[in-house]
């Protein structure tokens, strides 16, 4: 009687495409800022339009690989020397 096992052979499932070790530089490349470069940081939509990556592999890169969390960018409103005095 043979006994079969449950554990899985090494390479039997589904190969990975999404979060591959090239992708993965591509996008620690565009999104992190350039130290010399302040503000050259790219959002996941601009990467994915450059590089053909689609938006949500670039943000579960971002997130589980590179250990990095999204953050909203928000325009900050100028106040007016009127508002200032208030």
């Amino acid at each position: 009687m043979h006994h079969l096992s449950a554990a899985r052979l090494p390479g039997s499932g589904r190969p990975r495409t999404a979060r591959t070790a090239t992708n993965t530089e591509i996008v620690d490349n565009m999104i992190c800022c350039q130290d010399d470069k302040p503000g050259t940081s790219k959002r996941p939509r601009e990467i994915a339009r450059e590089t053909g990556i689609p938006r949500s592999w670039v943000r579960r890169i971002a997130k589980k690989d590179l250990k990095l969390k999204t953050l909203w960018r928000h325009e900050l409103k100028l106040l007016s020397t009127a508002d200032k005095l208030k």
